[in-house]
């Protein structure tokens, strides 16, 4: 439009101007019009306009030629236009739509950012909880490993008590296979030897008359010869001796009945009166030693017969370590006793290092016959009263798992969690960005 006015306006320019030189001309001409004749005056005219038309034509043709110039080139300039801003807008919405594309990836980021920092707290305070329990299962090891050695250590010394109380106990069991070998040989006597308990029967005949409570004086020399076993041990006083009186499953006569209505009663004065001889006559602790009446209730063998009555009606003196007593552990003689070959008992010939325990003792303590030799004693291996081990002791023998593989859980999940702490890189958010 703005090539178009200029071109009209060029045009009216023109016009004005070819008028007013027609004008010009013709005021000219008649001025002169008393010295020309009309028909020159014409013909100038007409050459004048000729001329000036002429001129006028070859001007409006160039200006037409520059107005169809102007129009294309405005044209195609509108076009090119029409196309940049085409594109521009194509540009701005792929601009937008790529800004928010990577707004959106970026807000992706920063929450998956924010829960991986999230994740880490939790991990991390999981971690501190997982130090803290650590720490004090360590404690708590320490406390149970040291507990543990605490009950080895006791275990050991009492073991070695127990040994050592078992080596006296087998140097009193050399003693009477000695003193009473034609006895025990006849049937008399018998001997038991268990874990930290030793124990000697003697029949009734031998201390009793039958249907008496009192001990004849040949029960008293036997009775002293008991004594001077038991005394060869190392400090009598430091062992506990308690009497046991058995009878057979006959109830006491009626002349009897009148001072000891059942057997229990009968059974119990023969004990009385046996621990009374060895305090009176023996001088014997009175507080080491104590009487047990049990009358028929624990036969060793069947009362349907004569002769398994007559063995049922004994009297036993059991020796066990004083659970008061100082230890035992000392240095351990020799045992140069030869017992003999119906005692089922080896001689010992070394002593250890430490304790004075060979393994010649050791191996003796872990005999277990199966049954009885000829001299009656029934030996065993079983831990009784006085032996010296204790329940604890044997809930540690069973205690040998290793305490720290229970914290083998625990670090691993430790180690796990810190390898979470390392976030990896997201290639594609960082080739966005």
């Amino acid at each position: 439009m703005t090539w178009e006015i200029i071109v009209m306006a060029r045009m009216l320019h023109v016009v004005a101007f070819i008028g007013f030189s027609a004008l010009l001309l013709f005021t000219l001409l008649a001025g002169d019009a008393l010295a020309h004749s009309s028909s020159k005056m014409e013909k100038e005219i007409n050459e004048a306009v000729t001329v000036a038309t002429s001129e006028m034509q070859g001007r409006l043709d160039t200006c037409m030629e520059s107005l169809d110039s102007t129009r294309k080139n405005n044209a195609l300039l509108i076009e090119t236009n029409a196309r940049l801003t085409s594109q521009m807008d194509a540009g701005k919405l792929d601009s937008l739509a790529s800004g928010a594309d990577l707004m959106g990836r970026l807000s992706e980021c920063e929450f998956r950012t924010r829960e991986l920092e999230d994740a880490i707290t939790d991990k991390q305070n999981q971690i501190n909880e997982l130090e803290y329990e650590v720490e004090t299962y360590s404690v708590e090891v320490r406390q149970a490993l040291e507990e543990k050695q605490a009950l080895v250590d006791r275990m050991k010394v009492q073991r070695a008590e127990a040994d050592a109380v078992q080596v006296e106990l087998h140097v009193l069991t050399d003693e009477f296979a000695v003193e009473f070998e034609n006895s025990i040989r006849e049937g008399d006597i018998a001997y038991e030897l268990r874990q930290g308990f030793f124990s000697v029967t003697l029949r009734n005949a031998l201390l009793f008359k039958p249907g008496e409570v009192d001990v004849t004086s040949k029960g008293k020399g036997m009775l002293r010869r008991v004594a001077g076993s038991l005394k060869s041990m190392d400090n009598l006083n430091n062992w506990d001796i308690t009497v046991a009186g058995h009878t057979d499953n006959i109830a006491p006569g009626k002349a009897l009945g009148k001072r000891f209505p059942t057997n229990w009663e009968m059974s119990q004065a023969r004990a009385v009166n046996v621990v009374h001889y060895l305090v009176d006559e023996e001088g014997f602790e009175p507080a080491r030693l104590g009487a047990k009446g049990y009358g028929e209730h624990r036969p060793e063998v069947s009362n349907n017969t004569r002769q398994g009555r007559s063995k049922n009606l004994r009297l036993v003196i059991s020796v066990k370590r004083a659970h008061d007593a100082p230890p035992a552990l000392k240095p351990v003689p020799e045992l140069y006793l030869e017992p003999g070959p119906e005692s089922g008992i080896k001689p010992e010939t070394e002593s250890g290092p430490g304790s004075g325990i060979g393994p010649d003792v050791e191996r003796l303590l872990e005999t277990e016959p199966e049954t009885e030799t000829e001299s009656g004693i029934k030996p065993g291996t079983e831990s009784g009263p006085g032996s010296g081990i204790g329940p604890d002791v044997e809930q540690l023998l069973d205690l040998e798992t290793d305490l720290e593989p229970e914290l083998v859980p625990e670090i691993q999940e430790i180690q796990e969690i810190q390898e979470i702490q390392e976030i990896p890189e997201i290639p594609e958010i960082q080739e966005s960005i």
